[in-house]
């Protein structure tokens, strides 16, 4: 089926040059008016409204906040499969006004650029697929777009209160499945609206929700509605093994969310429950407790059910997102000692039943306590994952990590609990991250390894590509000011 989109400007260069007015003209006008400081945490002292005069006040006394992002990434796998590497850098900017009446207004965008790569436009001799990694920094729509990322990220009216906050228009979001994924140079971002309730001054109970019916995943530059993004990044295989081709067909009228958040010494909680119109339904529960007074000891326990709505996105089923009618349950568990500057740690997540886990990746990463990055368990059905996991604050700057992880999956072709045709692995993610100091302060490098083995045994290159048997490093380099 044919695509059809409304892009929000024509011109790539007419984009950019809208784009990069709004942003330096809100800087300009910030640095023209007198310096003001970050609103104290007391919500109280965070309106000004008493010392803006004009329209002009509420925006030169805003602030705002760059984040310089430079990236490299390469994979390498064995055999005849084709290598990738890619580098590229990205300037993010963020204007907030000054609070008017516990009112302001937010405004953010990005500018990127590929910096230099492998050839990402051609597929895979053996598989005919493109990059996976490599090509989610930049452009998965127009693979040879090399300069033109720049997009408008956020844009949204915000009222505060002591109680509360609500957010309306493109904002960033945050939670366990529905998040910014901000593990390339750009996030996801949302459109929709916002909020946040908090019953008690310490905060100590939190709850937040939003409606969501429209993304910009960070594999792209576009916006589409929350429909069009499922199936941008992968469709996956049928039931029957086809090659799935839900994009574009997906019928949804929007994401709602609903959470509570608990935090106290010794005990935190928190509970989400997602409603994806004709998609899913789907709750989420986590709890972690500390016994001890010193922390040594954490334990945690984590459970997810999710239920077919709906069609599953389509009435007809070889274009459906989600076909099985069975519930999905997730029971995960972790067992944590701390000592001094190490840590260590035992995590399992295992599903029970006959459902298969499904959760659109173009709206964010799982957040279970066996996930690592660059990798997923969404997809699957009848899966064990195992975890152990050591880390260790080499000095105040520098801390350290290592999970060694393996995953038991259905066959590859059984593809109503496989979606992806993931196959049994052993996984080994290794990352450090140093955070400069004085001179060095707010500039953060993070260095990221994955290497990722099969169960000893000979696969095909399409289940092996990007799955299973690669090795893969990102060093990535942060300057906020």
């Amino acid at each position: 089926m044919a695509r059809f989109r409304v892009p929000y400007c024509r011109s790539a260069a007419f984009r950019t040059a809208a784009l990069g007015a709004v942003l330096i003209g809100c800087s300009c006008l910030a640095l023209a008016g007198d310096p003001v400081k970050e609103p104290d945490t007391q919500h109280e002292d965070s309106d000004t409204t008493s010392v803006l005069k004009s329209l002009s006040d509420w925006f030169s006394k805003g602030h705002y906040s760059v984040l310089w992002r430079t990236q490299a990434m390469a994979t390498i796998h064995e055999g005849d499969l084709s290598d990738h590497w890619a580098s590229g850098t990205a300037f993010r900017l963020h204007y907030e006004t000054a609070h008017w009446r516990d009112w302001s207004l937010v405004v953010g965008g990005q500018f990127g650029y590929a910096l230099a790569s492998s050839d990402l436009t051609d597929a895979d001799d053996l598989t005919g697929r493109r990059a996976r990694f490599e090509l989610h920094m930049f452009d998965i729509e127009d693979p040879q777009n090399r300069k033109d990322f720049d997009r408008l990220e956020n844009l949204f009216l915000k009222k505060e209160w002591a109680w509360g906050d609500v957010e309306v228009g493109r904002f960033s979001f945050d939670s366990p499945f529905v998040n910014g994924q901000d593990s390339r140079l750009k996030a996801n971002a949302f459109s929709g609206a916002e909020f946040g309730l908090y019953p008690d001054q310490h905060r100590i109970h939190r709850f937040r929700g939003a409606f969501i019916y429209g993304i910009s995943p960070r594999g792209t530059v576009e916006w589409f509605s929350l429909q069009q993004s499922v199936g941008l990044l992968d469709n996956g295989f049928l039931p029957n093994g086809e090659e799935a081709e839900y994009e574009d067909n997906v019928h949804s009228h929007g994401l709602y969310i609903l959470g509570y958040e608990f935090e106290k010494k010794k005990v935190g909680a928190q509970a989400w429950y997602y409603y994806a119109d004709n998609l899913f339904q789907q709750g989420y529960a986590r709890a972690d407790v500390h016994p001890d007074a010193k922390h040594h000891w954490n334990f945690g326990a984590e459970i997810l059910w999710q239920q077919r709505v709906g069609q599953g996105g389509n009435a007809h089923e070889e274009l459906r997102y989600y076909h099985n009618d069975a519930p999905a349950v997730l029971v995960g568990g972790r067992v944590r000692y701390e000592q001094g500057r190490h840590g260590i740690e035992a995590a399992g997540l295992a599903s029970v039943g006959d459902g298969t886990y499904l959760f659109p990746r173009e709206w964010g990463k799982e957040q279970f306590f066996t996930s690592v990055p660059r990798a997923r368990v969404e997809g699957l059905g009848k899966f064990t994952e195992l975890a152990v996991h050591y880390d260790c604050k080499v000095s105040e700057s520098l801390t350290a990590a290592i999970t060694f992880a393996r995953l038991d999956a259905p066959t590859t072709t059984d593809f109503l609990f496989n979606k992806f045709s993931l196959i049994d692995h052993y996984l080994v993610n290794a990352e450090a991250e140093w955070k400069g100091s004085k001179f060095w302060e707010n500039f953060t490098v993070r260095f990221i390894t994955a290497a990722h083995y099969p169960e000893g045994r000979q696969i095909a290159p399409e289940d092996e590509y990007y799955k299973a048997e690669f090795l893969h490093f990102t060093l990535q380099a942060d300057l906020a000011f």
